[in-house]
């Protein structure tokens, strides 16, 4: 008897001045998951007659971060940056290995592009946690 696995991994951002920002991340995420792999119906119909006036838009990069309506996000504000950076970080000192730090910055390269004049920080965050990691692999050996 064979088995088939499907591994999707996708990323939710929910920004929430009180404290359901996590929710809607994951509720975000498991949404555009379950959209994307199952192949669900959105109620946008590409094959409808389109008037004259409709201008194509040009592809986006699939790993830019967008907006609710369909546009490119842009680079998050202060606060907004701060509170996301705060977030990477935490998930990034849960990486054990250079792999899972490497896996942590495939994952969330379209929020880290967001934080705009944050986004220094986080590099050096990893290029920390990227030492500590080596040098904790160091004294094991």
């Amino acid at each position: 008897e064979r088995q088939a696995c499907h591994v999707d991994h996708c990323l939710g951002y929910g920004i929430d001045s009180q404290d359901k920002g996590p929710g809607k991340a994951i509720s975000y995420a498991v949404k555009y998951a379950l959209l994307k792999t199952l192949g669900l119906e959105t109620g946008d119909d590409p094959d409808q007659d389109q008037d004259a006036t409709h201008i194509p838009q040009r592809p986006i990069d699939p790993r830019t971060p967008i907006n609710s309506n369909g546009t490119p996000a842009q680079p998050l504000k202060r606060d907004e940056a701060r509170a996301l950076f705060k977030t990477l970080k935490g998930l990034l000192v849960t990486c054990n290995t250079d792999g899972e730090v490497m896996q942590f910055e495939h994952d969330n390269g379209p929020q880290i592009e967001l934080l705009g004049d944050w986004k220094v920080h986080i590099d050096n965050a990893i290029t920390q946690h990227r030492a500590a990691i080596a040098d904790a692999q160091g004294k094991a050996a």
